[in-house]
């Protein structure tokens, strides 16, 4: 039986964060803006805790004029 390597189907605001060189309360903010879609799993207002999809996250950087070459290697 040999592994395959799973995608990520998701990523987490520090991730995004490192990748996009901003801080962990900027990615947050714009989630609770509505500007990057998120899905909470579990907690609620400062105890939230986000899941960022990728093509959420691809639709984000393009409304902003971002690239996104490198998106994919996020979630790998």
């Amino acid at each position: 039986m040999t592994m395959t390597k799973t995608r990520r189907r998701y990523v987490s605001p520090p991730v995004v964060a490192r990748w996009l060189e901003v801080y962990e309360d900027t990615v947050t903010n714009w989630i609770r803006k509505g500007d990057l879609p998120a899905l909470n799993v579990g907690g609620i207002g400062n105890g939230a805790r986000y899941r960022i999809f990728r093509k959420d996250l691809v639709a984000f950087l393009h409304r902003r004029g971002l690239t996104t070459d490198h998106v994919s290697d996020l979630f790998v």
